[in-house]
């Protein structure tokens, strides 16, 4: 076992059998730079005098694109006999390595100098663009720790800035604009960079007509989709959105091999700002047989309900790959091609779907950290494309150290209606609340419908649970409270999200609405309706500074129930690092004359952050949250007021915001703490 773990050390430390080695660059900079040269030219045991020079110019390469563009690269040559032969460059014409060398081992150090970065950047000649604006194409202001890696200064950067400045101008309509750049001062001794920006947009071009030409068919119609275009102002997109338009609109009609395309005039603009389009509409087809091949599960029946076109369409290429993206995005096939060939009808096209099947099985392991369950880790397996009809199995198990949860569900997507799925599943929970431990044993079915357009999603789910609590330590009031029961429950759900990154979002909304009905008509023996609202809301406020604000609403009543009533699994204990962050999990509950937690019935939990960007993955934030709660819901909100004022850092990754944040209490109860500490992975609303 020692020797494992010392063939890890030596692995990770970077002591194995490469002939060279980088350093000089800073720790993590030098790590990055041995994984390229590692990727590009292997772990040979020996180097020919070639192969340092490759190294060197990537090595060199890479440190004057960052902005160090004095930046040399030492070589300390170690040859077979044991001589040591020292090279040093700083540009790569430079690079040299005599071919009598026999290289054993070289030994790179690099020596970066001085960054240059902009200084000061002048604008002459821009009427359409202030200076921030034309400053936006070159370099930002940098973020408090980001220090000059927003402002680096490369020949290579300033000119891609004037030519993608170029570029936005012509987008804009300004066809003959000229943007010129040149050096106005370098200082090597500390690296500050003046520019000066030369802009010249002369005169907005706009589509004074659009002339089509050739083999035309339904001209009409050809003639209303080019005349939406007069009037806009000429650009390289609008071109190709035109051709576009013409070509699907001959797609539309059966013209499979329409041929669209600008005629000399349409590049280069008359004084009148006319577009010449040549079109050859070929030869009209429609439909014949659909086939698919290469599948080995997938039901035919299944493949041709995603058809958007059928045998007697006419044959439009548009469709034929709108049919192949429905089918790719599903997951479950590797390769999804789609072609035509002749039939034996004339004018008509037969139509071939190759596909290649996924492996059905899929097993993914997670982990991750709170700050009450602390560790917690767990498994998905999965079995998609059951019966060949795109249904999906699922086992998902969890484990921390205060729940253990299991599921077991199955999906049918698509249910004879597009985004329209039925769901199914058994599941169990058992958790450690700070007031009392809690079981849940139930199955769930459900319908969900999904509506792109609006970003909107609905569910309707049924769902009968076995609750029971055990070890309370909740306070007075225990009348009002079921330990054992049954629950039986209808649930609507409709959440509309608009925002920009579902994981870590920086601009948008979004809004949930939820109603839960427990009652005996559907088999449980509890009587309560649960209700709960609440929106989000992200804007970035300034150049790296965002605004964070949610607000909840959450109340449990019980119209048609027994004094009250409600399961202690349904009532609202608020508090933890989704919740007012002042407190633990749980521990922001209302609390009786003993200091004892008791649950509420009425929550509105309102959450405000600001956000700073201090690089482009790490950030600083500044938060309030403010809750009021009452035990019943007929009381209104007036019970309890309590609200935390803290701060955190956040580092950004794939999964979500890496969250260590502390909160303070304003205003304590007795019993409450000075404030809590999270650790948390995941936005927090």
């Amino acid at each position: 076992m020692s020797v494992v773990w010392m063939a890890c050390f030596l692995s990770i430390a970077g002591l194995d059998a490469r002939p060279w080695s980088v350093d000089g660059a800073g720790w993590l900079t030098d790590r990055k730079l041995s994984r390229e040269v590692q990727v590009l030219f292997g772990r040979e045991t020996a180097l020919a005098g070639a192969d340092v020079e490759d190294i060197a110019v990537v090595l060199l390469s890479r440190i004057h694109e960052s902005g160090y563009l004095d930046g040399k690269v030492l070589a300390r040559v170690t040859t077979s006999s044991g001589e040591r032969l020292e090279l040093e460059w700083q540009r790569p014409s430079e690079i040299f390595v005599p071919r009598d060398v026999d290289v054993a081992r070289v030994d790179y150090e690099l020596q970066p100098g001085v960054r240059f970065f902009y200084y000061a950047l002048e604008v002459k000649g821009s009427s359409l663009l202030d200076h921030e604006g034309v400053k936006s194409f070159f370099f930002r202001d940098p973020l408090p720790f980001q220090g000059r890696s927003a402002m680096v200064f490369t020949p290579g950067r300033f000119a891609q800035g004037q030519a993608q400045l170029l570029a936005w101008l012509q987008e804009a309509g300004y066809t003959d604009a000229k943007v010129e750049g040149a050096v106005q001062e370098m200082i090597h001794a500390n690296g500050r960079v003046s520019v000066v920006v030369s802009v010249e947009e002369g005169a907005l071009r706009k589509v004074g007509k659009v002339v089509l030409e050739g083999s035309l068919v339904a001209p009409d119609k050809l003639e209303e989709k080019a005349a939406q275009f007069v009037g806009q102002p000429l650009s390289r997109h609008l071109r190709q959105e035109l051709v576009l338009k013409i070509r699907n609109t001959l797609f539309e009609l059966g013209y499979p091999q329409a041929q669209v395309r600008l005629l000399p005039g349409g590049s280069d603009e008359p004084p009148d700002g006319a577009i010449r389009v040549s079109v050859d509409a070929g030869d009209q087809y429609r439909v014949g047989k659909i086939r698919f091949v290469g599948h080995r599960s997938s039901k035919g029946s299944w493949l041709r309900s995603h058809l958007t076109i059928h045998p007697g369409d006419l044959l439009n290429p548009v469709e034929l790959d709108r049919t192949r993206m429905a089918l790719s995005g599903k997951g479950h096939f590797a390769r999804v091609e789609v072609s035509t060939e002749p039939s034996d009808t004339e004018g008509v096209r037969d139509t071939v779907f190759e596909l290649e099947e996924r492996f059905p099985w899929a097993l993914d392991f997670f982990v991750g950290w709170g700050s009450y369950e602390r560790q917690r880790g767990g498994f998905v397996l999965e079995r998609r494309h059951l019966w060949g009809r795109g249904h999906r199995a699922s086992l998902k198990g969890v484990l921390s150290t205060k729940s253990n949860y299991g599921e077991l569900s199955y999906l049918v997507p698509d249910f004879y209606i597009k985004d329209l799925s039925l769901s199914g599943g058994v599941k169990g929970l058992t958790r450690e609340e700070p007031s009392f431990e809690h079981r849940e044993a139930g199955v769930q079915a459900g319908v969900s419908k999904w509506f792109p357009d609006a970003a909107l999603n609905v569910d309707l789910l049924y769902a009968f649970q076995d609750l029971e609590v055990s070890n309370s330590r909740l306070g007075e009031n225990r009348e009002y409270v079921d330990d054992r029961t049954t629950s039986g429950s209808l649930e609507l759900r409709v959440t509309r999200d608009r925002r920009d990154s579902p994981v870590n979002p920086t601009t948008g909304f979004r809004w949930f609405a939820n109603v839960e009905w427990a009652s005996d008509i559907f088999g449980g023996e509890a009587k309560y309706q649960r209700f709960e609202a609440g929106a989000s809301w992200h804007r970035e406020l300034a150049s790296g500074l965002l605004i964070h604000a949610a607000l909840n609403q959450a109340w449990v009543i019980s119209v048609d129930g027994d004094g009250e009533i409600i399961p202690v699994n349904k009532l609202l204990f608020p508090g933890g690092e989704n919740s007012i962050r002042g407190y633990g999990r749980g521990e922001a509950s209302l609390r009786d004359a003993e200091g004892k937690f008791v649950g509420s019935r009425a929550n509105l939990l309102l959450n405000l952050e600001l956000e700073q960007l201090l690089t482009d993955n790490l950030s600083a934030v500044v938060f309030l949250d403010a809750l009021a709660a009452s035990r019943l819901a007929s009381d209104g909100l007036g019970d309890e007021t309590l609200s935390s004022i803290g701060l955190g850092v956040r580092w950004r990754t794939f999964m979500g915001p890496v969250r260590l944040e502390y909160g303070h209490n304003l205003k304590r109860r007795s019993g409450d703490p000075n404030g809590a500490l999270h650790f948390a992975i995941g936005f927090p609303f």
